[in-house]
């Protein structure tokens, strides 16, 4: 997601991704911002829930996961380049100059990847105060 975040304090501010947060209104799914490095890199693991169930998680009501993925060494070039292009164009965490405004991406991984956008709202709490912003 493109994000631009002008401070209009007056004052000098910091802002970051840990600030933002993407909500579902379809199923109330929550995402925080992503470090490049979770998405990339020889440490990149993705753990996904298993919505089907197995016969243990329905015995005992626990939620089921599956789809453990890890990075091999084999991948680490491709990689690399994927991280250094992911760092590059990151919503950066710092601090704004009074009336300055900071712009970059920010990467969220939701549990439904299909999400439409039109379900999505981007929630905002930091320093300058709690903000909402829903798409169309």
């Amino acid at each position: 997601m493109r994000v631009k975040a002008t401070n209009k304090t007056g004052e000098a501010m910091r802002i970051g991704p840990a600030d933002f947060t993407v909500v579902s209104r379809k199923d109330g799914d929550r995402a925080d911002a992503a470090a490049p490095g979770e998405l990339a890199g020889g440490s990149a693991l993705i753990v996904k829930r298993d919505h089907a169930g197995r016969d243990w998680a329905q015995q005992t009501n626990q939620p089921g996961f599956t789809g453990v993925e890890g990075m091999s060494k084999t991948d680490k070039p491709k990689d690399d380049v994927l991280l250094a292009a992911l760092k590059a164009k990151e919503f950066p965490d710092l601090e704004t100059k009074p009336n300055g405004s900071l712009e970059g991406l920010m990467y969220f991984s939701m549990e439904k990847p299909k999400a439409k956008s039109k379900d999505l709202a981007l929630l905002y709490k930091g320093p300058g105060g709690h903000l909402t912003m829903e798409f169309k």
